[in-house]
Parts: C-alpha cells; sequence; structure tokens
C-alpha cells in the first residue's frame, strides 16, 4: 500500500512538472523580451547586393549580400525571420563608422532553427551589419524581415516534455525522503553541530599539509590560477582569437568555480576511502569526510578570487557594487558540490573505477562548461546540452557579477537554488542509505 501512494505521489509530481513546463511555454513567461532594444527591418529597409526581391522571395546571384547600415547599438542575437535553412551563413559586423567588413570581424554559423526563424547569436557592439548567404548561384531563399534581439519563449516540444518528466520524477523522490525521514534527517545533521570543530581542524590541517614544505605556501593558490590564465590566453586568444573582450577575466571567472566544484567533488569521492582507517577505530558521522574536502576547496577557492580581483584591476574591469552578490553563487556552488561529493564518495565506496572514470568526465564537463570559449559558438543541440549543465548557471551568473557589473535574472537564480538543493537532498540521502556497508568495503 505504501509502495502504490509512493508512486502516486511521484506520480504527480510528474504531471505537475510537465503542467509547469508546458505552462511557462505557453504563457511565453520565461523571458518575453530580450534585455535590449529590439529593432525589425523590413526587406526594403536593407541594403541588397546581388539579391532580386519578389515579395519575401530573395533570389541570389554572385557573392548575394544583405547589409544593414547605421544599427548603433548592442546586438544580442539576429533572426532571418521566416528563413529555413541548414547552409552555412557569415555574419560580418563593424564596431567603429570607420570601418570596413572584414573576416576578422566575421562569423560563419549554421543558423538554430525556429518558429520565429533562424537564430544567430552575435553579442557586439555593432555600427553596421552585413549577412552573406554561401547557397549556389540562382537559388531562392524565403525571408520575411530582420529583427536584432527578438524576444524569446520556450517551445514545448519532445525535449523539454523529457525534462520535466526527469526533474518531476527527482523532486518526487527528494520529497518522499524528506516526509519519510524528517525526524531522522534532523537528528541525522543534529551531529554536524556537535562535531563542527573537528570539521575545522580537519579543514586547516588539509591546508598545513597541502603547503607544508612549500616556499611560497599559499600564495600558490593565488600564483596557480594566474600562470594558468596566461597560458590559456596564449592559446585561446592569440593562435584560436577568440573575441572576447576582456579574456584573461572571463577565463578565470569560470576557471575559479569550475575548479573549485571539481576538486571538491574529487577529493569528496575519495574521502570515505582515505579516512578507513579512522573510520574503523572512532564514530565519527560519516558525511564529515566529503564536507571537509568541500569546505576545504572551497577555503582555497577564496584565496584563488584574489587573483581574479588581481586581474581585473590590472585589466580596468570596473568594480561595481554587484560584486557584494559574489556569496550567492559561490555559496550555492558549494552546497551542489556538497550534495554531489557525497554521491560520488559513496559510489566510489562499492565502485572503485568510478575514481579513474570521473577524471575523463570532469574533462566533458569542462567543455560543456563556456569557460575557455564563447557559448555563443555553440548552436542547436550542443547549446540547449550546455544549458542542462548545472555549472553553467552558477559559471555564468557569477561572471555576470563580476566581469559584466550585472545582476542575473531570477530565474537564473531560482534554477541554482533548486540544482543545490536537489543535489544536497539527493546526496544526503543516497549517503545515508549506503554509510552502514561502508565498513565492509573500505
Amino acid at each position: 500500500m505504501k509502495k502504490k501512494i509512493s508512486l502516486i505521489f511521484i506520480l504527480f509530481c510528474i504531471l505537475f512538472a510537465i503542467g509547469t513546463g508546458w505552462f511557462l511555454c505557453e504563457k511565453q513567461i520565461l523571458k518575453q523580451e530580450s534585455e535590449y532594444v529590439q529593432n525589425e527591418y523590413e526587406l526594403g529597409e536593407m541594403q541588397l547586393n546581388n539579391v532580386e526581391q519578389t515579395d519575401n522571395l530573395l533570389k541570389v546571384g554572385n557573392d548575394p549580400q544583405i547589409v544593414l547600415k547605421d544599427v548603433n547599438s548592442y546586438v544580442e542575437t539576429i533572426c532571418l525571420r521566416g528563413l529555413q535553412t541548414k547552409e552555412e551563413i557569415q555574419v560580418f559586423y563593424t564596431e567603429t563608422a570607420e570601418e570596413f567588413f572584414s573576416e576578422i570581424k566575421s562569423m560563419v554559423l549554421v543558423p538554430e532553427e525556429t518558429s520565429q526563424g533562424s537564430i544567430l547569436s552575435i553579442e557586439k557592439n555593432v555600427i553596421n551589419l552585413r549577412v552573406d548567404f554561401n547557397g549556389p548561384e540562382g537559388s531562392t531563399y524565403m525571408l520575411e524581415k530582420v529583427v536584432l534581439n527578438p524576444s524569446k519563449s520556450l517551445e514545448w516540444g519532445l525535449g523539454i516534455g523529457v525534462f520535466s518528466v526527469f526533474i518531476g520524477a527527482i523532486l518526487g523522490v527528494c520529497l518522499l525522503f524528506l516526509i519519510k525521514e524528517g525526524k531522522n534527517f534532523r537528528i541525522y545533521l543534529q551531529a554536524l553541530k556537535k562535531y563542527r570543530f573537528l570539521l575545522e581542524d580537519m579543514v586547516v590541517r588539509d591546508i598545513k599539509l597541502k603547503y607544508r614544505r612549500s616556499v611560497i605556501g599559499l600564495l600558490w593558490s593565488i600564483l596557480n590560477p594566474l600562470l594558468m590564465m596566461v597560458v590559456i590566453t596564449a592559446v585561446f586568444q592569440n593562435l584560436f582569437r577568440f573575441e572576447i573582450e576582456n579574456f584573461a577575466v572571463y577565463y578565470l571567472t569560470g576557471w575559479v568555480v569550475f575548479n573549485f566544484v571539481t576538486e571538491a567533488t574529487s577529493g569528496a569521492m575519495t574521502s570515505i576511502i582515505g579516512a578507513s582507517a579512522l573510520i574503523r577505530k572512532v564514530y565519527i558521522p560519516k558525511y564529515i569526510f566529503p564536507m571537509q574536502k568541500c569546505f576545504f576547496s572551497f577555503v582555497n577557492m577564496l584565496f584563488s578570487l584574489a587573483a581574479l580581483f588581481v586581474v581585473m584591476l590590472v585589466l580596468r574591469v570596473e568594480f561595481t557594487w554587484r560584486l557584494l552578490l559574489v556569496p550567492v553563487p559561490l555559496v550555492l556552488a558549494l552546497v551542489f558540490a556538497i550534495g554531489l561529493g557525497m554521491i560520488l564518495s559513496t559510489v566510489a565506496v562499492f565502485f572503485r573505477d568510478m575514481i579513474h572514470l570521473y577524471s575523463v568526465l570532469t574533462m566533458v564537463w569542462m567543455y560543456l562548461t563556456p569557460i575557455i570559449y564563447p557559448e555563443e559558438i555553440l548552436v542547436g543541440i550542443m547549446q540547449t546540452i550546455m544549458k542542462l549543465n548545472p555549472l553553467y548557471y552558477y559559471v555564468d551568473y557569477f561572471r555576470q557579477l563580476t566581469l559584466y557589473g550585472a545582476v542575473p535574472d531570477v530565474e537564473q537564480l531560482l534554477v541554482m537554488t533548486m540544482c543545490s538543493a536537489m543535489s544536497l537532498v539527493l546526496g544526503v540521502a543516497v549517503f545515508k542509505k549506503k554509510q552502514d556497508r561502508f565498513i565492509l568495503f573500505i
């Protein structure tokens, strides 16, 4: 009977998540308007080079172009309304009135088709724009208008439906755990208050051990990100020519958060195995060990922030009051890391191969997080996968506060909070259920 009630409860949560997702898509309340001014250009308002226009039909000749002059604004995205094509389109832009269009300031992109048309991400301050079609001479295209920074909305489909089912199922399991283990859960965590001094001593011990017999000691926490920044900047900005303003700061804002989470979770994963001798001798709440590694990485990351602020000062990045909000994404990332670390530490006890596999997974995770590349280079399904990456939101929120001096949307804060809460609850649930068997495998 209890199993049936549990299944009904989880099914209710799934239906609730599906209904919420559908409501958001139908009402288009995710983001009704762009943060920037929306401009629409009819075909008659644009300069057409080697393009013949008949109503909304364009017949292209040799080297066909559409030119938009005197845009004079920040362009986040371009929407070619009514255009449906999988051909590559090259977009040129100028940032000053005296500039000519050149290959240096251009992007070759495969349009992402939506119900609005083909969306191209620009994210540049633009004076003039030019769109080149790469189809063969004599090709025809349907084009209604060009819209800069169109309003955005979600479209209900299979992807969002499956994602809603997944979120609903996880939500149902988490709520069931809290309901069934409410009293035990509180008692379980009250031990943390009793052993908090031990936790503090273990974190301090880890810091001393890491820099023991080191000539410059804690300064390595500052020098390490600075040296990494020099290498990455030399490779990706100069060789790959990523056009990112203040690339060094852009990289550091991503590296600080990503390195913290991966270092914390990697340390937490082996914490139970590493403390096996102590666990066999005395009673200590076992979740202290993965938490210790996460807090140690958090303290280490705080020292790395000094390197970030030094680079911001050197590159004259503006320091704004938004920096006071920096603890928000960092603390939420800590909660996320603790939850994930507890799950990984449990899995590693019973499946040691996870320790080796996780290094590969973190490499994939890094490439799915915009740390060393601009996020707009990912289009289509790859951009969707990137947006499903929880770490993307922590990195982007931190970067918006520090580099761009902006406060992200409330929706992004809610996503981060939800990811952190789900990670922590699932981590505690999995760890608590399996911890009594640790002694048999460590």
